[in-house]
């Protein structure tokens, strides 16, 4: 009786992985830039605690400007008004359903625009949303 060889296995090609970006501690910037470092290179600054707060209020003290006619400017319109608006105007307004508007109010005007909401219910009417300008 004779022996059959064995094939040896073969391991799996992986691909190599990125160096992941080093900083000597959290106030270092970090960059990402593209291949070859052209036209495109991009430049992500970790920024202090002073940009954060010049930044914000910049923001608190001038409205935002979206391009007119945009669903956002229809939107920040209505809130912008004394009386502000409910979901349901705002869904009227703009077509989108009422979960939308919320995630809107939610992710856009408080976080990326960093805009005072205020939200008022009073008895038997439907919820109220406006933007509070600083000092109000």
């Amino acid at each position: 009786m004779t022996k059959i060889a064995r094939k040896p296995k073969l391991k799996k090609a992986t691909p190599p992985r990125a160096k992941p970006a080093s900083r000597p501690n959290r106030n270092t910037p970090v960059s990402a830039r593209t291949k070859r470092g052209g036209k495109g290179a991009a430049t992500i600054k970790a920024s202090g605690r002073k940009q954060a707060a010049d930044r914000a209020s910049a923001v608190a003290t001038a409205l935002p400007t979206a391009k007119s006619g945009t669903k956002i400017q229809v939107l920040l319109s209505l809130l912008e008004r004394p009386k502000g608006a409910t979901a349901e105007e705002m869904m009227a307004a703009v077509g989108w359903q009422k979960h939308s508007v919320r995630g809107f109010l939610a992710g856009t005007v408080k976080k990326k625009l960093g805009l005072a909401l205020s939200s008022e219910k009073q008895e038997e009417a439907p919820r109220r949303y406006r933007i509070v300008k600083s000092g109000e």
